[in-house]
């Protein structure tokens, strides 16, 4: 069981430095469809080349949470999708 407790500590903190300016920069590019929103390099590529230096901060493991948790990070900083 201390192995969850400790994975649960680590995403808890990851979810929290997942920011709205992040999320919102996240959004900009999945809306222009420029790239698969799965590839982390190409995001990553791609908010470097429209100076979304939030987004492109995230490592790869937390980049993976952002996507796990998309949906309630959309809604908890009231970003609509369209």
């Amino acid at each position: 069981m201390g192995w969850r407790s400790s994975k649960t500590k680590r995403k808890g903190k990851i979810m929290q430095k997942i920011t709205n300016q992040m999320m919102k920069q996240y959004e900009a590019i999945r809306k222009s469809g420029v790239c698969n929103m799965y590839d982390y390099y190409a995001v990553q590529q791609e908010a470097s080349a429209t100076n979304f230096y939030a987004l492109a901060s995230l490592s790869r493991e937390e980049y993976k949470i952002l996507l796990i948790n998309f949906n309630y990070l959309m809604k908890k900083y009231k970003i609509k999708q369209e």
